[in-house]
Parts: structure tokens; C-alpha cells; sequence
């Protein structure tokens, strides 16, 4: 396994986890995963929300009338590539071209585009 440079910035919540055990016993949880170790992800302000939910609802309106793609949010993870950390986006969206990245509680490469 390749180690990135990214620190940690939430409570760790495991240690020593393969990125498989990652998915199937922390799915629906609001964790991320770095290297093995497992973290809580900030909580969020109302503001935050508010933003979000505005996004959320112009992308998916947008989306469902060009018949381009889907908006995932929430704890949907995100793994660019397997040699970088499992994150969790705000927002990502996935063109239909590209849905086959799509599996059950991940995002398996890189999303068309990702809002933090």
C-alpha cells in the first residue's frame, strides 16, 4: 500500500483497516478512510446544510431534464483511484457515461465532479 501525506482531521474511530472491511462494516456511516485508519467526519453548521441542499436541488433538477448523470451525496464515499484515501464529498456527480463506477455505498474512481 502506498502511504499518502494526508493527516487525519476527525476523532479515529479504527485502526488497521483494509479498505473491503472499511466498506462493508462502517456503510452508512459519516466516516472516511485514510490508510487504514478510519475517521469521524466534521459535523456540519445550518449554513452548510442550507448550501448543500440548494446544490443538491439545482444538480438533481439539472440532471433529470438532460438526462446526463446522477448527484450523490451524503456518506456516499468517493476512492479516486486505489492508492489515494476514501473520502466522502458533500456532492458528487456521476455522467452515465462514467455510472459504471457507481457500486452500492461507493463511488469507484473519480466522479465528474466533487463539491467539498
Amino acid at each position: 500500500m502506498i502511504k499518502t501525506s494526508i493527516i487525519p482531521s476527525g476523532d479515529v474511530i479504527a485502526t488497521d483497516v483494509s479498505f473491503d472491511d472499511f466498506l462493508t462494516q462502517f456503510d452508512g456511516q459519516s466516516v472516511e478512510w485514510i490508510d487504514g485508519v478510519v475517521i469521524s467526519m466534521s459535523p456540519v453548521s445550518t449554513e452548510h446544510t442550507a448550501i448543500a441542499r440548494f446544490l443538491i436541488s439545482l444538480l438533481d433538477y439539472f440532471l433529470a431534464v438532460t438526462q446526463l448523470g446522477e448527484v450523490y451525496f451524503g456518506s456516499m464515499t468517493m476512492r479516486p483511484v486505489p492508492t489515494l484515501p476514501a473520502r466522502s464529498p458533500d456532492l458528487q456527480v456521476v455522467l452515465h457515461e462514467n455510472g459504471h463506477i457507481v457500486k452500492h455505498n461507493i463511488v469507484d474512481g473519480p466522479a465528474d465532479l466533487v463539491i467539498e
